[in-house]
C-alpha cells in the first residue's frame, strides 16, 4: 500500500472516530449565528441540514434576533404606468446598498397592473406582497401573492382559490371586492393569509327586504398545510358587513379592519344610519369579532386604524 493512500484512510477514520458536538449545544450555537451564516452549515453533513430546518431552532433563532435592529432595512414602493417596483434601503444607509426588487425576475411574480395591488405586510422578515396580476400568455387576471424572505433569498408564489359562487339573490348588476390580510399563528408556529370576498348589490334596496345586499366570503391559507380552507361563519357571512378599507391593521395576532354595517335606513336629518366597525379575525383561532364604533367618534373625524 503506498504512503500516501495510508496516509489518506488514517485521517478518514480520524475523521469518523471524531466527537461531535452535543446537538443541544450546537443548537445553541446556530441560534445565536445571522441567517445566512446558519443557512451555509446546511451542507455540512445531513444531520446538520435536519436540525435547521427544526422548528424549534427557528423559533429559538427568531426570537435571539427578532429584538435586534443591528441591520434593519426600509422596503419603498413605487408605481407607475408599467407596474409595482420595490427598492430595499439599509438604515441606515452607510454604504448607499440600495438593493432594487423585481417583482418579475426577482420574485417570479407576474407583472403587477397598477392600482391592483392590495396587500403589503412584513412578519418576522417575511414580506408579503399580493394583488391583482395580469397572466402571462393573455390568461386574464389572477390574484395571487408572494411569501418573500430577504434574508435567505427564498420566496414562495401562491394563487388564490377561484370566487365563491354569488348568492342567487343577488341578480346583476352587483359589484364585489377582494381584501386580504397576512398574520402569524403563534401557537401552531404558521403564516396565513385571509381572503375576504365581499359581494353586494349595485341596484336599489327593497324595504322589507329577506335578503342583505352585502355577501361575505372567508378563505384562510396556512403555510404549513400549503392549502386553502373555507372559514363557515353564517353570522358575517350573511350580515350586512361591508369594509371601508383594504388594508388590514394586525397587532398581536390579529388583523383588523375599518367596516360598517349597511343598515339602508335614512334619518331625520337626510343622513345614513349606517353603523362603523372593526371586523378583527384572530389568526391563531380563526375566528371573527366586531366591535363598534361609537357614532360621535366616527362622525366627527377621519378615522383611520394604526398601532
Amino acid at each position: 500500500m503506498s504512503s500516501s493512500k495510508w496516509r489518506w484512510r488514517l485521517r478518514w477514520s480520524r475523521l469518523r472516530f471524531r466527537p461531535s458536538l452535543p446537538e443541544e449545544l450546537l443548537e445553541e450555537i446556530l441560534s445565536w449565528l445571522p441567517v445566512k451564516s446558519v443557512f451555509r452549515f446546511r451542507c455540512v453533513q445531513k444531520s446538520w441540514s435536519t436540525l435547521i430546518q427544526n422548528p424549534t431552532l427557528v423559533a429559538k433563532h427568531l426570537l435571539r434576533h427578532q429584538t435586534k435592529t443591528e441591520n434593519p432595512s426600509i422596503l419603498v414602493e413605487s408605481s407607475d404606468l408599467v407596474g409595482y417596483g420595490f427598492s430595499l434601503h439599509p438604515y441606515p444607509d452607510v454604504d448607499n446598498a440600495v438593493r432594487i426588487v423585481d417583482l418579475s425576475k426577482d420574485l417570479g411574480l407576474p407583472q403587477l397592473r397598477p392600482l391592483s395591488l392590495n396587500m403589503f405586510s412584513c412578519i418576522n422578515g417575511i414580506i408579503c406582497i399580493g394583488g391583482s396580476c395580469l397572466a402571462r400568455g393573455g390568461g386574464g387576471f389572477n390574484n395571487l401573492f408572494v411569501l418573500w424572505n430577504p434574508a435567505i433569498r427564498e420566496r414562495k408564489i401562491i394563487r388564490c382559490p377561484s370566487l365563491s359562487q354569488c348568492p342567487a339573490h343577488f341578480l346583476p348588476p352587483y359589484n364585489f371586492r377582494a381584501f386580504f390580510a397576512f398574520g402569524y399563528d403563534q401557537y401552531s408556529n404558521d403564516y396565513k393569509v385571509v381572503r375576504i370576498v365581499t359581494y353586494n348589490k349595485n341596484s336599489p334596496p327593497t324595504q322589507n327586504s329577506l335578503f342583505t345586499d352585502y355577501y361575505n366570503f372567508f378563505h384562510v391559507y396556512s403555510l404549513n398545510a400549503d392549502s386553502w380552507t373555507q372559514v363557515i361563519d353564517t353570522t358575517i357571512h350573511r350580515s350586512n358587513i361591508g369594509l371601508l378599507c383594504c388594508y388590514a391593521i394586525y397587532f398581536n395576532g390579529v388583523n383588523h379592519w375599518l367596516g360598517f354595517f349597511d343598515n339602508d335606513r335614512i334619518n331625520e336629518l337626510g343622513q345614513n344610519c349606517d353603523r362603523e366597525i372593526i371586523l378583527s379575525f384572530d389568526m391563531s383561532h380563526e375566528v371573527f369579532r366586531i366591535m363598534r364604533l361609537l357614532d360621535e367618534v366616527f362622525r366627527k373625524l377621519m378615522v383611520c386604524l394604526e398601532v
